[in-house]
């Protein structure tokens, strides 16, 4: 309850400072149909985007963040969200990218197995095929869940897939087992009914998604990202007043099953923030590419690649990061 006051009092402040009339400025983005996404959904269905004096273009048939982000990447949107995985991939080659926020978290990853091909607990993923999506938080958390379970990663065979691939592929035995998140691990488990076997594979360590936009946007159009935020931070008071409500926006514009959504809301986190726990989670994705993609690079100083004032602007104390 002292939350939502601090953030109400925040926002009405910001709503008050509005100006009456004001044209609105277009915006293209790219986003990943999953809860924790749900403030873009809860802001567009609320009309905070448009309170806010934004026409917000939302593209959210990307099946990953690795999808949304490229398509930044290619100029094709004006801002993406994607995991922080991701950006961490990314930011090595395109040195434009500006992280602007966290806009929520989850642990909702899992390894998926068939029983019926001997696995029964996670050393039985020895000499198996695997699913996953490579270059993304699935092929990152099978990784940390072989290594957590003394598995030699040379034991298994990776098979990279679609993430909507990805139950049929377990469930006509394409491969053993997937390593996979959220709507698509909960139907493959439903696919195999007593015939699968699954464990968390994040270990209590949540994984980032951001909002990111380019340099040159910032620069030339810092009010953007100012008012961005300001319908997600309406957001995020919404979901925190009207979880229900805010349930039922995300589950049908994402067009996500009911039964998904029940099971895994308080897997998810919908807060727009910058603290030092993105950071950590930065720096360990480019540390685990270094060990295993062999990249020997020195860890980029991840502050440049954060615009921190936007943010800042409008709720201070939503910025933790240290300096």
């Amino acid at each position: 309850m002292v939350l939502i006051l601090a953030l109400g009092s925040v926002l009405s402040g910001c709503r008050g400072s509005q100006e009456p009339g004001r044209e609105a400025i277009k915006v293209t983005l790219a986003t990943t149909p999953v809860i924790y996404t749900g403030l873009i959904a809860v802001a567009d269905q609320k009309g905070f985007f448009r309170q806010a004096g934004l026409d917000v273009s939302i593209r959210s048939d990307y099946p990953a963040g690795l999808q949304s982000m490229q398509a930044l990447e290619r100029g094709e949107v004006q801002m993406a969200t994607g995991a922080a995985f991701v950006f961490s991939g990314m930011m090595e080659d395109d040195h434009s990218l500006r992280i602007l926020a966290t806009v929520g978290s989850t642990n909702d990853h899992e390894i998926v197995a068939r029983k019926d091909r001997g696995i029964l607990q996670p050393a039985d993923l020895r000499g198996k095929r695997i699913g996953v999506v490579l270059d993304t938080v699935s092929e990152y958390a099978l990784s940390m869940f072989l290594d957590m379970n003394a598995i030699d990663p040379a034991s298994v065979t990776l098979v990279d897939i679609s993430p909507p691939e990805m139950p049929k592929a377990l469930s006509q035995g394409e491969v053993d087992a997937i390593s996979i998140w959220g709507k698509f691990s909960f139907l493959a488990r439903k696919g195999l009914g007593d015939n699968a076997v699954s464990w968390p594979s994040q270990y209590a360590m949540d994984y980032y998604w951001i909002l990111a936009a380019r340099k040159d946007l910032l620069d030339s159009s810092p009010e953007i990202a100012t008012r961005f935020l300001k319908a997600l931070k309406q957001a995020e008071l919404f979901v925190l007043s009207h979880e229900q409500e805010a349930k039922d926006i995300i589950r049908k514009r994402w067009d996500l099953e009911p039964d998904f959504v029940a099971q895994t809301w308080d897997k998810n986190k919908l807060r727009v923030v910058l603290d030092q726990s993105l950071v950590i989670s930065l720096e360990n994705a480019i540390r685990w590419r270094m060990l295993t993609k062999g990249r020997p690079t020195e860890v980029p100083n991840i502050l440049d690649k954060i615009r921190k004032a936007p943010l800042e602007k409008i709720d201070p104390k939503a910025v933790t990061i240290y300096k």
